[in-house]
């Protein structure tokens, strides 16, 4: 991939700072408040209902989604979103708050291709990027635990059965209350006899988690995944 660096930027009518590569949020320097307008062409890598990745030829980055809504397809083409900035960490990071109302898709999908992941590197390795992770291992406590070949170890946002999968695409990105860096889930593919997400409208539902695996209230809105009496799970948009 080859990436352009600009970092030019200009004020709109609004006052807002207009972006037009995905890059540039990282380039300038942030005040409490600051608003700002993304005009451009980026791709949806990834809609976890508070948080939207996108990238461009420039890099890969994660905002933060005000509302919850129904998940946006991998792949969509994004045009415009506008947003203000929240300073944390003491003013050493900014977080990127935009509207989900504000977002503008051309209508056009197209597929994105994951990196990928060398067996000798961990999930760090691949932060913020889309990436392909062979021969992984999905483990079941408190919550789940996905494992490399090479013993690297990261906290799954997504329901998936127990066992030893082919390959799982994913993108890092997020923290996790077990301190492990949050694999986020878009696609599985299972070895022989292991089931990825199950859909099974027969049984009850005994928990209701949202797509980074933590518990949420069972009448909670948008994308969520619920678990069944059966031992299986199914996803259900609200």
């Amino acid at each position: 991939m080859v990436f352009l660096i600009a970092t030019a930027v200009n004020l709109g009518a609004e006052g807002q700072t207009v972006l037009t590569s995905v890059s540039q949020f990282s380039q300038l320097e942030w005040s409490e408040g600051d608003e700002f307008c993304f005009e451009g062409k980026a791709w949806i890598v990834y809609d976890g209902g508070s948080g939207l990745f996108i990238q461009d030829e420039s890099g890969t980055m994660t905002v933060n989604i005000d509302t919850y809504g129904a998940s946006i397809e991998s792949g969509s083409i994004l045009s415009r979103f506008k947003g203000i900035i929240q300073l944390c960490g003491g003013g050493y990071s900014a977080l990127y708050n935009i509207k989900r109302s504000s977002l503008e898709l051309t209508g056009e999908i197209e597929t994105l291709t994951p990196i990928e992941a060398d067996s000798t590197k961990g999930f760090q390795d691949y932060w913020n990027c889309l990436a392909k992770y062979h021969n992984v291992s999905v483990t079941k406590d408190d919550w789940l635990k996905v494992e490399l070949e090479n013993g690297d170890q990261g906290c799954l946002g997504g329901l998936l059965d127990e066992g030893k999968y082919e390959y799982i695409v994913a993108i890092v990105g997020g923290a996790s209350t077990t301190g492990l860096p949050l694999v986020n889930l878009v696609e599985a593919g299972p070895a022989a006899g292991i089931g990825c997400v199950i859909e099974n409208s027969q049984a009850q539902v005994k928990a209701t988690y949202n797509l980074q695996g933590v518990k949420v209230d069972s009448q909670a809105s948008g994308l969520v995944i619920e678990q069944l009496s059966d031992g299986s799970t199914r996803k259900v948009l609200r």
